[in-house]
């Protein structure tokens, strides 16, 4: 692999993909091979591989696992991050366990160490953004985060870590006594201020004129993925998508769906995993359940979204993780319902990308596993298997048993 061309990885996997759904595993239903290769560590690079070979592009040399650790230690020790030696360490899988290392929890200590990185190595904003996006896995610089708003500002103009901390602290003691009289602004306001400020007491004054906007976090993908549920569960007066698939696809021997809200969360995933045929050979959300157990990488099936994840999501990685979920089950269930018309699979991609873009994602990636699962599913469309179909035969267990 090419460690001077990030692209090259995300090239790999998007020929994984195409290879993976010209196989014919969906054929007889059995994906027991393609699933192997989703949990083995030589499908998907972990964390620590991620990292070396990004930090290998930065040094403009291939390094080993020992030599990006001593350089990223020093680097990140002298802008004042003062890291664990085990942490970074462990990031890098100097062990060199066969597994290697999954990397910082998704959250926001997580979030911390990989601005920590970007401050160390001296990131400009672009290179911030893609080092989050292709080793971290998420977005970098969520605007109503008043630190990462601070954080994209300071990078901007070359500020240390420490220096970047230090406003940040002062920006949020601002927050805290601050009173809320303004209206809120917009993300795409907030990250324009955040660029356009031309020196630290602009920025803080923004801070103290719009206090609300750091306040309402993940509006618009709260709004978008109620918006989704909102087709998928219909009401009293309209069927959802869920129940019109029941309807029209349940086998003869299927009851109906006595005793079961049709309008729940529950009832939507349940049907997005098992289908008609399958659902009322499962108790309750047993699909979403057990995800766990089929997809053994922790990038899949950490916060693999259920109803509950779904009714209260407390992350934007979480909302992430249940947009692209639901906006698949959505747009795939409508394309079933419309009498499968063709060329959907790039049409899916530009929607659930703008989707993404929309509510301040990062958008699809062939090198993120759980993006990838889901772009897999899509793209099997070309090759004459319904996607839906096609996920539910991955969560089956090897004995044709729905999860």
């Amino acid at each position: 692999m090419d460690y001077a061309d990030m692209g090259s990885y995300t090239q790999l996997k998007y020929e994984d993909m195409i290879n993976e759904a010209s196989e014919g595993y969906d054929i007889d239903c059995d994906f027991s091979m393609l699933l192997d290769k989703l949990n083995s560590e030589d499908f998907f690079e972990p964390f620590s591989e991620r990292l070396r070979r990004y930090i290998s592009k930065h040094l403009g040399k291939d390094c080993t696992a020992q030599e990006a650790y001593l350089f990223l230690y020093d680097k990140m020790k002298n802008a004042g991050a003062a890291p664990s030696r085990n942490t970074i360490k462990n990031w890098l899988n100097v062990s060199g366990a066969p597994e290697g290392n999954d990397g910082p929890n998704m959250g926001d200590a997580g979030r911390e160490a990989m601005f920590q990185v970007a401050f160390a190595l001296g990131l400009n904003v672009q290179e911030t953004e893609d080092y989050f996006h292709r080793v971290y896995l998420d977005k970098a610089f969520n605007a109503r985060n008043v630190k990462e708003f601070v954080y994209l500002y300071s990078i901007l103009h070359r500020k240390t870590y420490a220096e970047a901390q230090d406003l940040a602290a002062e920006a949020e003691r601002i927050l805290s006594s601050g009173t809320d009289s303004s209206a809120a602004a917009d993300t795409v306001l907030i990250n324009n201020e955040a660029q356009s400020a031309g020196d630290d007491d602009e920025l803080l004054a923004f801070v103290a004129e719009h206090p609300f906007s750091f306040t309402r976090k993940n509006e618009t993908a709260l709004r978008e993925l109620e918006n989704i549920l909102a087709d998928l569960r219909g009401n009293d007066n309209k069927k959802g998508l869920a129940e019109e698939e029941f309807d029209t696809f349940k086998p003869y021997d299927v009851k109906g769906t006595e005793g079961r809200n049709v309008h729940s969360v529950d009832f939507v995933l349940d049907m997005a995993v098992n289908g008609a045929d399958q659902i009322e050979k499962t108790p309750g959300n047993a699909g979403i359940k057990r995800a766990r157990e089929v997809f053994v990488r922790k990038e899949i099936s950490n916060q693999f979204p259920n109803a509950n994840t779904i009714s209260h999501p407390d992350s934007s990685y979480i909302l992430r993780k249940d947009i692209i979920l639901l906006f698949f089950y959505r747009f795939w269930v409508q394309d079933s319902l419309k009498g499968y018309p063709k060329g959907d699979d790039e049409t899916f991609r530009d929607e659930m990308r703008n989707t993404l873009h929309r509510c301040g994602f990062s958008p699809l990636y062939y090198g993120n596993p759980y993006d990838w699962l889901f772009l897999y599913c899509s793209n099997c469309k070309i090759n004459g298997s319904w996607p839906l179909d096609v996920f539910r035969g991955i969560l089956e267990k090897d004995d044709g048993e729905i999860l």
